[in-house]
């Protein structure tokens, strides 16, 4: 049987603003590096105000992000 846990957090924003909020699961982008350690975005998480998130996941190393959308376009635009 396959191992599955959950990665949860909760997105905050300062100061406010209305937009969405996109939280971005990332695997991979080992400490070591290489080519099998190449940073895939796994899944992805979009809220209408801050508040908790979760995803389910396979073993693994994973990294979070995650930003105001501004202009609604579920891009990343710094």
């Amino acid at each position: 049987m396959a191992q599955i846990a959950r990665i949860r957090g909760t997105v905050r924003v300062e100061p406010p603003q209305e937009s969405l909020l996109v939280v971005v699961l990332v695997r991979g982008a080992n400490a070591q590096g290489g080519a099998e350690d190449e940073p895939q975005i796994a899944d992805h998480f979009v809220l209408q105000r801050p508040g908790p998130y979760v995803f389910g996941v396979a073993p693994g190393t994973y990294r979070i992000g995650a930003f105001a959308d501004l202009n609604a376009n579920l891009v990343y635009d710094p």
